[in-house]
């Protein structure tokens, strides 16, 4: 793709194909293990339920080893984080000054 500005839209197109054909996939599956509609649907029901927990607790791990991360590297005082820390102070600084004028 040489436009990259259209490469989350071909990857959002993607996935909107992707996931139901994938979903139908596994439902298909446990009907041949169980041979059981209900199970079936009970099963294709708790799927997006069972995602979003996922996506969640994702989010968490994501978060909390960012901030294990950040502590480590205060703690230990190290080159990239002072200078981290200095660029960071000075962009909410720009940033700070760029809304008060306005």
């Amino acid at each position: 793709m040489k436009d990259p500005q259209f490469q989350s839209s071909f990857k959002f197109a993607i996935s909107l194909l992707t996931f139901p054909i994938f979903y139908i996939i596994q439902c298909l599956s446990v009907l041949l293990i169980f041979s059981d509609w209900e199970l079936v649907i009970i099963y294709f029901i708790s799927l997006p339920i069972t995602g979003s927990i996922a996506w969640w607790w994702s989010d968490i791990f994501i978060n909390t080893r960012i901030g294990f991360t950040y502590r480590i590297m205060n703690f230990k005082k190290t080159k990239d984080f002072s200078q981290m820390l200095k660029l960071y102070n000075e962009i909410i600084h720009r940033a700070n000054t760029i809304v008060s004028n306005k």
